[in-house]
């Protein structure tokens, strides 16, 4: 799961998109609450409790940056926002100081908030 939701970084896909450390939340988060196929189809309720979680995980999200998009983190931390799909803005952020120590401090906390939605239940399993 690591090796693949490295493809979310930069905005996922390094599109400029939907932070890739808040994706990567949401796919852990899913991969706790969310039914298999199987057992969607047996009970078509039991979604619900990963919606639930998702819900919950997204507006910690929200609540710790104000945004889950990629170019609004940016211009709250650097004060500006970069679009990677432009050539020389991609290699501009590349260059900028400390811009890895910052995006790594957003994903650490992306990491703390979907730790706590799936430590924080108490369930069976």
């Amino acid at each position: 799961m690591v090796t693949a939701s490295m493809s979310l970084l930069g905005g996922a896909g390094i599109s400029s998109g939907s932070c890739g450390a808040y994706c990567s939340g949401q796919l852990a988060v899913g991969l706790k609450f969310n039914p298999t196929p199987a057992e969607e189809s047996a009970d078509l309720t039991s979604r619900l409790r990963g919606i639930e979680k998702i819900i919950a995980y997204r507006d910690a999200f929200l609540k710790e940056f104000g945004t889950t998009l990629c170019p609004q983190i940016h211009q709250r931390i650097f004060g500006r926002s970069y679009n990677f799909l432009d050539e020389h803005q991609n290699e501009e952020f590349l260059i900028l100081p400390g811009h890895a120590e910052k995006c790594s401090v957003v994903a650490g906390k992306a990491a703390r908030l979907a730790a706590e939605i799936i430590l924080g239940e108490n369930d069976e399993s």
